[in-house]
Formats: C-alpha cells, sequence, structure tokens
C-alpha cells in the first residue's frame, strides 16, 4: 500500500529497514531524510521492485526475450542498490534522493557517451 509512511507516524516506526514491494511508500520523499536520521535505512521502492520492468524490457533486445540476459541485468540490481546506498553516505542524502541523483547521473553520461559516438 502507498503513502503509509508519514510524518505522523514516523515515531511509532520500529524496524531497522524499509524494503518493500509497495509502489510509493513514503507520503513524501523527503522523509528519506527523517528516516536516515532516525538509524532506518530506506531502500526505494523504484530500485528494489525494478526487476520486472528490466526482465520485461529485455524482450526488446537483440533476438527477443533471452532469460539469461534478463536475469543477469535483474541481478545488477542489488550492486545498483549498493551504489545508492554510498552515495547517500557520501553526500549526506537521503536514500530517495541518491536514487534520483544516481539516475540523473546515468542519464546524462549515456547522453554523453551518445553524442561522443554521432561524430
Amino acid at each position: 500500500m502507498g503513502g503509509v509512511i508519514r510524518r505522523e507516524n514516523l515515531a511509532q516506526l520500529n524496524t531497522k529497514i524499509i524494503c518493500g514491494s509497495a509502489n510509493n511508500q513514503l507520503w513524501d520523499a523527503n522523509l528519506d531524510v527523517s528516516l536516515r536520521e532516525r538509524g532506518i535505512l530506506y531502500a526505494p521502492d523504484f530500485i528494489v521492485n525494478a526487476g520486472g520492468a528490466i526482465y520485461d524490457a529485455d524482450r526488446l533486445g537483440p533476438g527477443g526475450v533471452n532469460h539469461v540476459r534478463g536475469e543477469t541485468k535483474v541481478r545488477a540490481i542489488g550492486q545498483t542498490l549498493r551504489k545508492i546506498l554510498e552515495l547517500a553516505e557520501s553526500e549526506n542524502l537521503g536514500t530517495f534522493r541518491a536514487a534520483e541523483v544516481y539516475a540523473e547521473r546515468r542519464i546524462q553520461a549515456v547522453g554523453a557517451a551518445q553524442r561522443l559516438r554521432s561524430f
């Protein structure tokens, strides 16, 4: 269920990690900072739930669906989450914002690579 973690119920949380399949668990994305301050790790739902979309998009690759290729990409989610957690720590960000920054930087890098390739 989305939006269940709110400022009003934050103090009632008795957990170390929030990592679930609900979309948009946070009522307000800025709550990631409050969770961090309380020592609660928030794993952004759009990262931990990416497997279905990644695997489904694999069918658009060369030759259509390739289960090995799809599984390899899905298994990389753990490494992506580690990079996001490291970014959050090194830049003192909440993990939701760190995931956005990580995605923005990847998009910029791909754009730069494509511009280089067009020369």
